[in-house]
């Protein structure tokens, strides 16, 4: 992510229990997300965005706010809201109530 190539220690790929290196495909991954939605109640949210969002102890609805509360158009929107909001109310000091 940085940039830089850096290769895997043979340390780390060794360490890893025979479980889990098991799960090295696409639909693997998804088939255990899916056991962890279903069985053991995690929450799991990661629609366009760089990663994703897990829980057990949030509700969905909950994480998926957490989640959109981060994204950076939604600071910008915010952002925008509050700079509309003040000039509006600029505009009602200078020029009275009837002017936005």
């Amino acid at each position: 992510m940085a940039g830089e190539n850096k290769a895997i220690d043979a340390d780390i790929l060794l360490n890893i229990a025979p479980e889990v290196s098991e799960i090295n495909t696409r639909r693997k991954l998804e088939r255990l997300k899916n056991d962890l939605i279903e069985g053991w109640g995690l929450s799991y949210y990661g629609r366009a965005t760089r990663g994703f969002y897990v829980s057990f102890s949030m509700p969905l609805d909950d994480l998926v706010f957490q989640a959109e509360k981060k994204r950076k158009t939604v600071k910008e929107k915010t952002r925008n809201y509050r700079v509309t909001e003040a000039l509006i109310k600029a505009n009602e000091r200078l020029y009275g109530k009837d002017c936005k």
